[in-house]
């Protein structure tokens, strides 16, 4: 049987992504951070050349432009390490299936990797109180659970919507929420399930990456 709670005190990755603002997003920017026993442990950092140009809104929201990734690895560079790091582990992120599509754009095959996946947002949805003045976004449930009054220093970059700063955030909230829900088995096995990647979820995302590199490559026979 598998806890919620349980989840949350064990060991597990928090990850976030940035994206390059186009159709079919790129990541420009991964960090993956490391808890055990809830507590922050370290950060592995990757900032990606997507091979296009970044969208001017995309590098106003982040920071990052053209320029700072001009030397940076390509994704097929760094995908085994990457893999490897998320392999058999549980990881959590606050837009799975956004994160998953990006990481997907890069190798399809990366998705397979998790042993489990957990949407930190789907979790707020359900813990957040009626009538309460925030949102279910990883800033405002950063500043009502007041997670960054402890910000830690191995942060490779601390600015709003870095992924160093969301990924740590995302790890943050979902021990915070986790805390929040009935201890007895029944309640936190259904929301394990509930809060969860299935097996349908990622079918889909299959489909849609499949999807995608067919219509790629129609446009470049034509």
């Amino acid at each position: 049987m598998l806890r919620l709670s349980e989840l949350a005190k064990g060991d597990f990755l928090a990850l976030d992504i940035e994206g390059d603002g186009n159709k079919n997003q790129r990541p420009v920017e991964i960090s993956v951070c490391e808890f055990s026993h809830g507590a922050f442990v370290r950060e592995h950092h990757w900032l990606i050349n997507p091979e296009r140009p970044i969208s001017y809104f995309a590098s106003v929201k982040h920071g990052i432009g053209d320029r700072k990734v001009r030397s940076a690895p390509k994704f097929t560079e760094v995908k085994e390490e990457i893999a490897n790091l998320l392999a058999g582990r549980v990881v959590v992120a606050h837009d799975m299936t956004g994160d998953l599509l990006m990481l997907g754009e890069g190798d399809p095959s990366i998705i397979e990797y998790p042993g489990r996946i957990v949407c930190t947002y789907r979790m707020a949805k359900h813990a957040l109180p009626a009538r309460q003045p925030v949102t279910p976004g990883v800033t405002s449930l950063s500043a009502w659970l007041g997670i960054d009054r402890e910000m830690p220093d191995g942060l490779r970059r601390k600015t709003v919507h870095s992924s160093s700063l969301d990924a740590w955030r995302t790890g943050k909230i979902f021990v915070a929420l986790a805390g929040k829900f009935p201890p007895d088995d029944r309640t936190q096995e259904m929301l394990c399930r509930q809060f969860s990647l299935s097996v349908k979820s990622l079918e889909a995302i299959r489909s849609k990456l499949a999807k995608r590199a067919m219509s790629a490559s129609s446009a470049q026979i034509t």
